[in-house]
């Protein structure tokens, strides 16, 4: 397995992951199945791409060979940091992956002296043990409804 960051070149390389990471939010059991992605992917490629020309963004990507098998996106903006995007691939969940994403996320967020963390995930994801073993609580709840 290698892990690197990516450069602001090689972003389009996470459009299958986004892909499949709104087809798994899909997938969890809620009243909004189906509505992801919120924002066309390729809006979020040019968006991830326009944050780490401008350093405001890391991608650290990890692959098996040739073979892309999971990514976080971390990004701040003064004292704010965000946890972005998290995918690790179905058949690689469970060997630490996403602990080793999550890890350089938080590294690259203490680096550039951020205040609070914040990260975003759909109801019922059962990453959410994962994000409270690093510290991560409720703060706030978003409520959504269709039209």
């Amino acid at each position: 397995m290698d892990i690197r960051l990516l450069g602001a070149g090689e972003i389009g390389l996470l459009q299958n992951e986004l892909m499949a990471l709104a087809q798994y939010h899909n997938a969890i059991p809620s009243t909004f199945s189906g509505v992801y992605p919120t924002v066309p992917v390729e809006e979020t490629l040019e968006e991830i791409t326009q944050q780490v020309t401008e350093g405001r963004a890391q991608v650290e990507a990890m692959f098996e060979g040739d073979m892309l098998i999971g990514f976080c996106k971390a990004s701040a903006s003064r004292t704010l940091g965000v946890v972005g995007l998290l995918f690790v691939r179905e058949e690689f969940r469970g060997k630490g992956y996403g602990r080793r994403l999550m890890e350089g996320a938080l590294s690259y967020l203490r680096g550039r002296g951020v205040d609070l963390i914040d990260l975003r995930m759909v109801a019922g994801n059962p990453a959410q043990t994962l994000y409270e073993k690093y510290g991560f609580q409720v703060r706030s709840v978003i409520m959504s409804r269709k039209p």
